[in-house]
C-alpha cells in the first residue's frame, strides 16, 4: 500500500496498526531531522518524535495532501522542536548516530559537534536547507518567520558552522 492509501484505511477504519506501519516508514526520517535540531540529545530527539507522530495521528483529518506525507510530518516534527525551544534551550549532547564509514563517520562528528554550537534558529534553517532540501520560502511558511530572517538565519548559520569546523580543525593538528 501506499502512504496515500495507507492514510485512507486510516482515516475510514481508526486503525492504529496501520498508523504503526506508517510510524515504520517514516520515524528514521524525523528522528534524524530531531536529533540534528536538537544538537545530538537523542532522549529529547525520541521525545518530540513521539510527540510528532501523536500530533500527526490526533490530527489526520487535516492533512489535505498538498504535500507528501513526509512534508507533513517534517513540518510537524518541526513546530515541536520550536515549541520545545521556546520551553528551554536543550543542552548539546555529542551523541551520534552509527556510520559505516570513519571518514564519514569523523565528517558526521564534526558536522554535528559543529551544529551542536551554533543558535537553534540557524541550526533549524540549515539542517531544513541543507538536509531536507527545503527552500527559503518553504522554512518560513514553516516556521512562520520573514523571508529575510530565514535567509539571515541560514547565512549567519553557514558562517558559524564554517568557524565551528575551522576551529575544530585547528584543534587536531
Amino acid at each position: 500500500m501506499t502512504d496515500d492509501e495507507l492514510l485512507a484505511h486510516i482515516r475510514a477504519s481508526g486503525d492504529t496498526a496501520a498508523f504503526g506501519e506508517l510510524v515504520r516508514r517514516h520515524e528514521v526520517r524525523i528522528v534524524t531531522l530531531l536529533r540534528r535540531l536538537t544538537a545530538g540529545d537523542r532522549a529529547l530527539a525520541d521525545d518530540l518524535a513521539q510527540e510528532t507522530f501523536l500530533a500527526a495521528f490526533r490530527h489526520l483529518a487535516r492533512f489535505r495532501g498538498e504535500s507528501t506525507l513526509a512534508t507533513w510530518l517534517v513540518r510537524i516534527a518541526v513546530r515541536q522542536y520550536l515549541s520545545e525551544v521556546r520551553k528551554r534551550r536543550p543542552e548539546p549532547v555529542e551523541q551520534l548516530d552509527e556510520a559505516s564509514d570513519a571518514v564519514d563517520l569523523d565528517a558526521r562528528i564534526d558536522l554535528d559537534r559543529g551544529l551542536a554550537h551554533i543558535r537553534d534558529e540557524q541550526r533549524l534553517a540549515l539542517v531544513l536547507a541543507h538536509e531536507h532540501g527545503m527552500t527559503h520560502a518553504e522554512i518560513a511558511e514553516l516556521t512562520g518567520w520573514p523571508l529575510g530572517t530565514v535567509k539571515t538565519h541560514a547565512n549567519r548559520g553557514r558562517a558559524a558552522l564554517r568557524a565551528q569546523l575551522e576551529e575544530g580543525n585547528d584543534d587536531r593538528r
